[in-house]
């Protein structure tokens, strides 16, 4: 074949190719259609994601920094608790030894009541013997008066009182109904005391971290 018939071949086959390719392009693709519309829901799916991602992000981390701020208020209490603890104790033992020093000075002060009583006692006899001229008598702590007659106690009726015990056993009764009422007026101001420790331990126990906190 002629080289002129080759070229025109040749140029027509690539007209018919330019041709056959231009009906294609124009040709509407499905498949190519719904991936393009699978990718742009894709990329919005994506964006939705990245967007709650950073949300999340921030949260976790504010909520870290609650955390941590909760647990140093948390450390705080608990070393005011330990604190009022140990104020509490230390206030229970100097009542304790406040107690005890006031029950020790009691004991000794009647201890020295009676020995000032009986001293006394003693010199009131040693008095009477010599400004009374008492000679030949002797005191008897076993004899006594009652209604105004001398005798021993063997002789009085079973429950009876001396005549002058009669005013010292009521001055005793109110001396011991003064001790009385001084021991329960201490009593209720230690059980105040005990109770406004416990108040203020209860106190500082109540207050705790906010419910629901995120963790760390």
């Amino acid at each position: 074949m002629p080289s002129s018939e080759k070229l025109k071949v040749m140029g027509e086959m690539l007209l018919r190719c330019a041709a056959v390719s231009q009906v294609l392009a124009s040709e509407p693709c499905p498949e190519l259609s719904a991936l393009q519309a699978k990718m742009r829901d894709t990329e919005k799916v994506t964006e939705d994601v990245l967007a709650r991602n950073s949300e999340l992000t921030e949260a976790n981390n504010k909520g870290a920094t609650e955390n941590a701020h909760l647990r140093r208020r948390l450390d705080e209490l608990k070393m005011e608790i330990h604190q009022t603890s140990a104020s509490r104790d230390k206030a229970m033992a100097e009542l304790g030894k406040l107690e005890k020093n006031f029950n020790d000075y009691r004991a000794l002060a009647r201890a020295e009541a009676a020995r000032q009583h009986e001293e006394g006692f003693k010199h009131a006899l040693r008095q009477a013997k010599r400004f009374c001229d008492l000679k030949g008598h002797e005191f008897d702590v076993g004899m006594d008066f009652y209604q105004g007659q001398y005798m021993s106690y063997d002789e009085m009726p079973e429950g009876a009182v001396p005549d002058e015990e009669v005013e010292d056993t009521m001055a005793e009764e109110d001396e011991d109904e003064a001790e009385t009422q001084q021991e329960d007026t201490r009593a209720d101001e230690r059980a105040e005391a005990e109770a406004d420790l416990e108040i203020d331990l209860t106190g500082t126990n109540a207050v705790g971290p906010t419910a629901g906190a995120p963790s760390p």
